[in-house]
């Protein structure tokens, strides 16, 4: 079975659950209970192949008349009563202090007559290829726009090639879903304004073609055009349009198919939208580079068209010299629901007491950490352990561990990374997204 056979079942399975916020997961339709008598009792053997050892699968055996469901971690017999039931199968992870290794099941036979007579059910799990790599974009002029690396390469100072390097003509604000694909915005007006690379695509190295590509108006218009994505809890996603001053959604349902489709939520009166991210309850947060302010609008306003945010926010540097930050052109949250920025070069870490409130807000967070002026960073990522990766200087990126961002003041970066295949690093993603982070593509 090939790799595309194995993560297809979860596309379409998603595609059937749009906006249900639901992890992606395998299951099939229940055949006609009458055909399978719910008389006596049974056994049902789930074999699972494809996950190394002492990795835990993700399934759940559901009886089709309701009720409780079995989990399963691993090949085992359950002992069931008579009856028809579904196998659902969820993506399992592998654990790195880095990043981990995703797995995605297939099932064959995912609804299954338990009887008397024995029955069987497998469930095969294969590695997405995207996971199990720090991801940045080369930048403009670099040999290949997108590259990877694996976790074996970062451990320590020095000058790795590419696990993966993609030419992908995508070299700006990129994320990915939860099954691993790869969103990216065009490098310029000749390439497609936001495109979807197949996970399956992305183990290997050389030229990539979108499966899908966004269009839509909303994009034309001015430049800079889309800047920004990200996915909120629900798989939506939302993409900031720098020379419209605006954020826009585009929900799940129409991220399936190439298209020019219109968005069903439009933020306004942003301006220059820069980095972008949800909170664990769903609010968004967006920094305007233009008016250095990082803007809140909370999950319940964001399902209908708006341009006045519940809180402003102004960062400004502690005494004796007090003045604004610039605007954040990176936003991440932490797993301790602290907000960090980049604030072109100075990282700041907003808790969540700078975070509460509504209206306008100034706010002097007690963690500022400067780095080398020759740094040029622009979006920022966390990995499992709490580290932060960011650019450096030209041909490089670097490694802030967690407890040289508790440290106010200069850092020098734990790893320095210096690459041929990168130019200028950009932003930066993993999948899966470390555990405890409210990003859409964690398991």
């Amino acid at each position: 079975m090939t790799m595309e056979n194995r993560i297809l079942p979860l596309v379409i399975v998603l595609a059937a659950c749009q906006g249900s916020g639901d992890a992606a997961r395998t299951d099939g339709s229940v055949a006609d209970a009458g055909a399978c008598p719910a008389i006596g009792v049974g056994s049902l053997v789930v074999s699972v192949s494809g996950l190394p050892a002492g990795v835990n699968a993700n399934i759940q055996v559901m009886p089709g008349t309701g009720g409780a469901s079995s989990p399963v971690t691993a090949t085992t017999t359950l002992p069931l009563p008579a009856g028809q039931y579904s196998i659902f199968a969820d993506l399992a992870a592998s654990p790195n202090p880095i990043v981990r290794t995703a797995y995605a099941p297939t099932v064959p036979n995912p609804s299954v007559c338990v009887s008397t007579t024995p029955t069987s059910v497998t469930v095969d799990y294969a590695v997405v290829p995207s996971s199990g790599k720090v991801w940045t974009s080369g930048g403009t002029g670099a040999p290949s726009s997108m590259v990877g690396f694996s976790p074996t390469s970062l451990a320590v100072t020095g000058s790795p090639s590419a696990t993966v390097a993609a030419n992908t003509r995508a070299s700006k604000g990129f994320t990915f879903d939860r099954d691993g694909n790869l969103w990216a915005v065009g490098d310029s007006t000749a390439d497609p304004p936001v495109a979807r690379f197949s996970a399956r695509t992305l183990g290997l190295s050389g030229a990539k073609t979108p499966d899908v590509v966004l269009n839509s108006a909303v994009f034309s218009g001015g430049i800079p055009g889309a800047a920004g994505l990200a996915f909120d809890a629900q798989g939506s996603l939302w993409v900031s349009i720098v020379y419209a001053g605006k954020v826009v959604k585009f929900p799940s349902i129409l991220l399936f198919n190439s298209g020019a489709p219109s968005p069903s939520v439009e933020i306004a009166g942003i301006p220059g939208p820069g980095g972008m991210a949800f909170d664990a309850e769903g609010d968004l947060w967006i920094a305007s580079i233009d008016n250095q302010t990082i803007l809140k609008f909370s999950a319940a306003r964001l399902a209908a068209n708006t341009a006045e945010a519940d809180l402003t926010l102004t960062v400004q540097t502690p005494p004796p010299v007090v003045g604004s930050l610039p605007g954040a052109i990176g936003l991440a949250f932490d797993t301790g629901g602290n907000l960090w920025g980049n604030f072109d070069g100075t990282l700041a870490r907003l808790a969540p007491a700078d975070l509460a409130g509504t209206g306008d807000k100034t706010v002097t967070p007690t963690v500022q950490i400067t780095l080398s002026v020759t740094a040029l960073p622009e979006g920022i990522a966390f990995d499992e352990s709490g580290s932060l990766w960011l650019a450096g200087s030209a041909g490089q990126f670097l490694e802030l561990t967690a407890s040289q961002l508790a440290i106010p003041g200069a850092q020098t970066p734990s790893v320095v990374i210096t690459s041929p295949e990168v130019s200028y690093a950009g932003f930066f993603a993993l999948y899966p997204a470390p555990a405890g982070l409210p990003l859409y593509h964690g398991i």
